[in-house]
C-alpha cells in the first residue's frame, strides 16, 4: 500500500508498511535508542509492539531507562514508575512472547524485582504459617494476610502471588507464567527475592521503619544501577543539574566572569565521564526511507535547514584552527545540553533534543555578549578556546534570568529558572 503524500498512515497501518520492508525493518533495528524511542513516540506505544519487539537488548534496556522513571518536579531525580513498565511488558506479551521473555531475561535483576513487588506481594505459604504459629510475626501480619488473599492470585508451588495493583495482575500473572515454564531459574529467583521483600514489609505492617524498607531499598538499587548505565552515556541526574544551574543563577555576573576553574558538579562529572559524550545534534535523525515514511508530505523542524547561530560558526571556526580545544567543546555542549535535558525530564511536554541543543547555542552565545558586547565569529572562537562553553553557559544563564527580555528558543527555561531559585533545598 502506497504512503499517501497528503496524509499521514495511522499508527498500525505505519508499523505495518515497516514491517512489510525488510529495508525498512533493517533500518530499525540500527536506529539508536534515542531515534527509536521517538519513532514509538510518534506510532504510539501501546499500538507499537511488533516495533519494540525488533528492539536489541541494548536498546531495550536504554528505552526503559529513559521512559519507565518518570521525574515529578524540577531537580528531583526520577521515580521509577511500575505500572508504565507494566504496559511495555503488556505490549511486548501480545506481540511476541519469545522474544518478550528473552529480552526480560536480559533486564537488570534489580528492576525486575521492584516491578514484582510494586505489583505483588510473594507468600512463601507454608514458611509463614509456620512463622506465624511460632509467634514470630505481630498479629496485624495475620490480619492483613487475610484481607489480601480474598485478592488476586496465583500459587506456584509453594509460592502464592498475591495482586497489589487490579490493573497490571493479568499481564504480570501471564509473565510469571510463561518466566516458569521458559525461564525456570530466573523465575525462581525473582520469587525468592520477592518473597524476601514481602515478608518485611509484613513483619514491618504497622511499625515503625528505623530503616529503608526492603521496597524503598529495592528501588534504591535499581536508581543506582541505571544512573551507572546512563552516566555511562553521558546523562546527567535532575538533582545534578539543578544544583548546576541554581549555583550559577545565584552567583553574580561579575563573579561568573571571574571565575576560575570549573564548579564542583562540572568537575565531578567529566572526572568520571569515561568517553566523550556527543550532544543532542539536530543531524541525529532517522535514516531516509524511514524518514520518508514518517514524514512524506509533513517533514518536522528537526529535519529542516536552518541559517547555523554565530556560535555554531565560531566553534567551525574554532576547529580549523584547534582541532583538540574543538574537540573538549563538543564534549562542553554535550554535557551542557544533557543538563538541560535532566532538568527538563518533569515536563508534561519535554522539549526535543534539538530544541535543548538550541538553547544550549542561545545560552552560550549572549554569555560570549556579556563578555563582549558584539562579537564577531573570531572572537567567539578565541572566547570558546580561553573560557570554554560551560563557563559562557552559566554567564548567559545569569544574565538570562537578570535580564527582562526573553529569547524565544528560552521562553520554557525562564519558568525553570523561577522554579528552581524558589524550591526548598
Amino acid at each position: 500500500m502506497p504512503v499517501s503524500t497528503h496524509k499521514r498512515a495511522l499508527p498500525k497501518q505505519l508499523v505495518m508498511q515497516i514491517l512489510e520492508r525488510p529495508h525498512l525493518v533493517a533500518e530499525v533495528r540500527q536506529l539508536s535508542a534515542e531515534q527509536l524511542g521517538r519513532l514509538i513516540r510518534e506510532v504510539g506505544l501501546e499500538d507499537a509492539g511488533e516495533l519494540v519487539a525488533l528492539a536489541s537488548s541494548a536498546q531495550l534496556e536504554a528505552l526503559l531507562d529513559a521512559d519507565v522513571w518518570r521525574a515529578e518536579e524540577v531537580g528531583v531525580d526520577e521515580a521509577f514508575d511500575a505500572d508504565r513498565l507494566m504496559l511495555w511488558l503488556e505490549v511486548m506479551l501480545d506481540a511476541d512472547v519469545e522474544t518478550t521473555l528473552r529480552r526480560v531475561s536480559e533486564l537488570d535483576e534489580d528492576v525486575l524485582t521492584l516491578t514484582l513487588c510494586r505489583s505483588a506481594f510473594v507468600i512463601d505459604v507454608e514458611g509463614l504459617a509456620q512463622r506465624m504459629s511460632a509467634g514470630e510475626l505481630e498479629e496485624d501480619a495475620d490480619l492483613m494476610l487475610k484481607e489480601v488473599e480474598g485478592g488476586l492470585f496465583q500459587d506456584f508451588e509453594q509460592y502464592r502471588v498475591i495482586s497489589r495493583n487490579a490493573r497490571t495482575w493479568e499481564t504480570l500473572r501471564a509473565l510469571l507464567v510463561e518466566l516458569d515454564s521458559r525461564h525456570g531459574d530466573l523465575f525462581l529467583r525473582l520469587l525468592e527475592r520477592g518473597c524476601f521483600v514481602s515478608n518485611e514489609y509484613i513483619e514491618d505492617n504497622g511499625g515503625l521503619y528505623e530503616v529503608l524498607s526492603s521496597d524503598a531499598q529495592a528501588e534504591v538499587d535499581a536508581a543506582a544501577a541505571r544512573d551507572v548505565r546512563r552516566t555511562d552515556k553521558g546523562f546527567v541526574t535532575p538533582s545534578d543539574a539543578a544544583a548546576f544551574l541554581r549555583d550559577a543563577l545565584r552567583r553574580s555576573t561579575g563573579a561568573l566572569v571571574e571565575e576560575q576553574g570549573r564548579d564542583p558538579i562540572t568537575h565531578a562529572y567529566f572526572r568520571d565521564a569515561k568517553a566523550p559524550v556527543q550532544p543532542a545534534r539536530e543531524h541525529a535523525r532517522y535514516d531516509a526511507p524511514l524518514a520518508a515514511l514518517l514524514h512524506e508530505g509533513d517533514a518536522p523542524r528537526v529535519f529542516a535547514t536552518r541559517k547555523q547561530p554565530r556560535l555554531v560558526q565560531a566553534m567551525q571556526a574554532l576547529r580549523e584552527r584547534d582541532d583538540a580545544r574543538y574537540g573538549a567543546s563538543m564534549h562542553e555542549l554535550g554535557y551542557l545540553a544533557n543538563v538541560l535535558l535532566a532538568i527538563d525530564a518533569a515536563s508534561p511536554e519535554p522539549r526535543r533534543p534539538v530544541e535543548l541543543a538550541e538553547s544550549v547555542l542561545a545560552l552560550c552565545e549572549r554569555g560570549a555578549r556579556t563578555i563582549v558586547e558584539d562579537p564577531g565569529v573570531a572572537s567567539i572562537a578565541s572566547m570558546i578556546a580561553t573560557h570554554g562553553l560551560v563557563k559562557l553557559f552559566r554567564i548567559g544563564l545569569r544574565e538570562h534570568a537578570r535580564r527582562a527580555d526573553v529569547q524565544p528558543e528560552l521562553a520554557w527555561l525562564a519558568r525553570v529558572q523561577r522554579k528552581l531559585l524558589t524550591a526548598k533545598m
